[in-house]
Order: C-alpha cells, then structure tokens, then sequence
C-alpha cells in the first residue's frame, strides 16, 4: 500500500475530497467490504478532476503579501 508521501498531490487531494463528502465510504475498491462501499472508477476520475480544478486554482491565484502592520508609537 503506498504511503501519504507516495501519492501524487491530485489523487491525495481526490481522496480527501471523496471522504469529505462520503465519509461512510472508502475511495479504494480493493480495501472495500462490498462494492458499493468503495468509490467506483468513475467516482474517482470525477473527484480527481475536482482537485486538479482546485490545485489548478491554487496555483493560478496569487499569494497574497505577508502584511505587517507597524503601530505608530
């Protein structure tokens, strides 16, 4: 089974996502008591578009400037 650091960060972020949004069920079928338990191939091509949309989106925004506001005295 791969570790969290093996994962590329689409499919990390994909499987965050299906568990935000079904917490009852698991993202791999493998690992899954019954099918309906796990995610099926569509579901997860789905979330994994879902978070190339979101990490496009990261990068695409700028970040904003640390602001550090001074107090006159």
């Amino acid at each position: 089974m791969p570790t969290r650091a093996m994962i590329d960060p689409v499919e990390s972020l994909a499987m965050n996502l299906f568990r935000r949004d079904h917490p009852d069920r698991l993202w791999s079928l493998s690992v899954a008591p019954d099918p309906e338990a796990g995610a099926s191939a569509e579901e997860r091509s789905l979330y994994r578009c879902f978070a190339r949309a979101q990490l496009a989106e990261r990068t695409a925004r700028p970040r904003p400037a640390s602001v550090h506001v001074l107090h006159a005295q």
